[in-house]
């Protein structure tokens, strides 16, 4: 499309595109599937393939269908909000259902066959469903929960992350008093779904239109979920290619010093390879247009990297107390650690940190004495936690 400064309106270019079905206002979006363009208005679809020179819309032409055509699928429940190609054809999303369009390559006449997805729910819009990247499904937050979807089934999951999203509940983390601060919200929250790379599904949430303020993601791989806090305007695959970096004595590895004799010691630069990994190439878009990456790595930082994790609540027995003695936890790189403990099995009390005992490279020894029903075991810092031993044994009966 281009703006026309003569008619003061959108245009389509002409020599591209042919016959549109609707008027340029009327357009409620455009997609691709199978080499088709597809637009589409209201419930409506449109659809034609390229024919070497354009996409021409008219169905029949010089006595031969030309595969183009138009139809109101018969299972559409509301305005379609979105259309998400996918393999084998195409995903139509309503406000209250979805549909999978199935591509009929045989079939000139009418290439896609619709039907309606079971168990699917709809939409907003396409900021609610991954549309990026090749993961042979849709993984959408629709009006059921959060769902994978293909073109002939839907699935939920992550039902507890639906709950928390339902629930209207703003949770920040308090690096003052090292808890969590929880605030409840009038409205539902406004929602984004990302897949970066084929590796992490991201949730983006907020309380304001294209402003999200916190962003869940879980990672396909190890099946594991972490939480953001960044206010972002976007969430995308970032691949920025080559990067330019001051060689270092670690990175020489096989190389000898001695080999660099050519090349002067202020401009010791090395290259990095095109290709950019899933954990490299999580981004963020800031409101100010700075683009932020969320780099997974084991380098440290400084502040730049810290996070907190909770691993709770830790109880014995319900009928004795708890006494926590130690605490040692391998791949805490920097940090501290704390305990908030429950003496009545529900509220929790005044945070305490732990006394370091030993520390060596990621490795940590803390101590306590705390006699408690239960208690959360609260970790802030730089880590990557592989173990976690308590040594707690039961106290007197309650």
């Amino acid at each position: 499309m281009y703006w026309d400064s003569a008619t003061q309106s959108l245009s389509p270019p002409a020599a591209l595109i042919a016959n549109l079905p609707f008027a340029v206002g009327e357009i409620d979006g455009i997609s691709s599937a199978a080499g088709y363009l597809i637009v589409w208005s209201g419930i409506t679809i449109a659809w034609a393939p390229f024919n070497g020179t354009a996409f021409n819309f008219t169905p029949y032409a010089n006595g031969a269908f030309t595969g183009a055509g138009s139809q109101i699928p018969e299972d559409v429940q509301g305005i379609i909000r979105a259309i998400i190609p996918v393999s084998g054809g195409f995903i139509a999303f309503t406000n209250r259902n979805a549909i999978g369009a199935s591509y009929v390559s045989n079939n000139l006449n009418a290439p896609w066959i619709f039907r309606e997805v079971p168990d699917a729910g709809g939409l907003e819009s396409y900021e609610q469903a991954t549309v990026e990247g090749s993961l042979g499904r849709v993984i959408a937050y629709t009006t059921a929960g959060m769902q994978t979807i293909t073109l002939n089934s839907a699935e939920l999951i992550h039902s507890d992350l639906s709950d928390f999203i339902t629930s209207r509940e703003i949770e920040r983390y308090s690096s003052t008093t090292h808890t969590l601060e929880q605030a409840a919200t009038a409205l539902d929250f406004y929602l984004k779904v990302a897949a970066v790379g084929n590796r992490y599904i991201v949730l983006s949430y907020g309380t304001f239109k294209g402003i999200y303020s916190f962003a869940l993601v879980y990672d396909l791989a190890i099946q594991r979920w972490g939480k953001l806090r960044l206010t972002h305007r976007d969430c995308f695959y970032y691949n920025y290619g080559v990067e330019s970096a001051d060689i270092t004595y670690s990175m020489l590895g096989d190389v000898p010093y001695t080999d660099l004799d050519i090349v002067t010691y202020s401009s010791t630069l090395a290259q990095s390879n095109a290709f950019t990994s899933a954990q490299h190439s999580l981004a963020f878009l800031k409101q100010t247009g700075e683009v932020v990456i969320a780099d997974w790595s084991d380098q440290i930082r400084d502040t730049a990297d810290e996070g907190v994790v909770i691993l709770g609540r830790v109880q014995l027995s319900r009928s004795r107390n708890t006494q926590l003695n130690r605490a040692e936890l391998e791949g805490l790189k920097s940090g501290s650690v704390y305990i908030a403990p429950s003496y009545n099995g529900r509220t929790l009390s005044t945070v305490e940190q732990m006394v370091l005992v030993e520390a060596i490279e990621d490795y940590k020894l803390l101590g306590t004495l705390v006699d408690c029903k239960n208690f959360n075991i609260i970790v802030e810092g730089t880590f990557d936690l592989s173990t976690v031993i308590l040594e707690a044994t039961p106290t007197g009966a309650i």
